[in-house]
């Protein structure tokens, strides 16, 4: 559990970007708001996300360096598929 006093950061990083957002203004006077969904869950869109994913995607070597055993099994953070340490690592 955490403490009053973070709990009290926290809530105020959140209030901000929630600010930030726009998310406590009118949503006709909201840029964001503006968009429709169909237009934001484009195909188009879902390219680009995947594109950024992969590129974003990140694999390590576990040659001793991480603390992690080979026997844990682990995801990578984009995709649905399990990586096995001792397959994948060369």
């Amino acid at each position: 559990m955490i403490g009053e006093k973070q709990a009290d950061v926290n809530l105020k990083r959140l209030l901000k970007a929630r600010f930030q957002l726009g998310l406590f203004d009118p949503p006709p006077t909201v840029k964001y708001a503006q968009i429709p969904f169909s237009e934001n869950d484009s195909a188009a869109n879902r390219e680009l996300a995947r594109k950024a994913a992969r590129e974003a995607m990140l694999l390590l070597k576990n040659d001793g360096a991480l603390p992690l055993k080979a026997s844990v099994n682990l995801w990578a953070g984009a995709s649905r598929k399990r990586v096995r340490p001792e397959r994948n690592c060369r």
